[in-house]
């Protein structure tokens, strides 16, 4: 893993409440057509505080990935409240990690993308799913993502932009190295 630059360790960490703001204020100059609200990602951080991770550099959040335990071909909403996490979950669902300029192409993403699958795995569920928006696929594709086109999903993912896509990693396939 290459270094960062200046401050950025690649030291990723859980997140915390009092992250949220700069959580949203890094998120919000990613996603600028997709925003969403502080108390969002503060529901996110509550409900599942393994899968939701911050990267600092010099006490600035960089990165970070916001995920929790869900259904498959079920996306999260933007900006919406989830309330609970599903008592069945069948997947865990990147809802999402963004890099800030400085932490992009460091290896930090495809590291804190290993420790999410390494968190499904241990929760023995047999997917990670995502939504992937704005030429991210070919990212998620290098780590053994895959579209999945299923009756329903358009209409889900209508909120995402044009060019959204759903996508799952079957854990435990043959060929998908989880990435470390």
């Amino acid at each position: 893993m290459r270094e960062a630059g200046a401050g950025v360790t690649n030291a990723w960490r859980m997140a915390r409440l009092d992250d949220v703001a700069r959580i949203a204020r890094l998120s919000n100059s990613i996603h600028i057509l997709f925003p969403e609200r502080e108390e969002v990602f503060a529901e996110k951080v509550r409900l599942s505080p393994e899968g939701c991770q911050v990267l600092e550099a010099d006490d600035r959040i960089v990165g970070y990935i916001l995920s929790h335990r869900w259904r498959r071909q079920s996306p999260a909403a933007l900006d919406s409240l989830l309330g609970e996490l599903p008592a069945k979950a069948d997947c865990w669902y990147i809802h999402d990690l963004g890099m800030g300029a400085g932490a992009r192409g460091t290896g930090a993403a495809t590291e804190i993308v290993g420790r999410i699958i390494r968190a499904a795995e241990r929760e023995r569920l047999p997917v990670v799913a995502l939504v992937a928006i704005a030429g991210a696929i070919g990212f998620w594709r290098k780590l053994g993502f895959q579209v999945v086109v299923a009756k329903g999903l358009a209409a889900k993912l209508r909120e995402y932009g044009e060019n959204a896509v759903y996508m799952e990693l079957t854990l435990g396939a043959a060929g998908v190295a989880s990435p470390s």
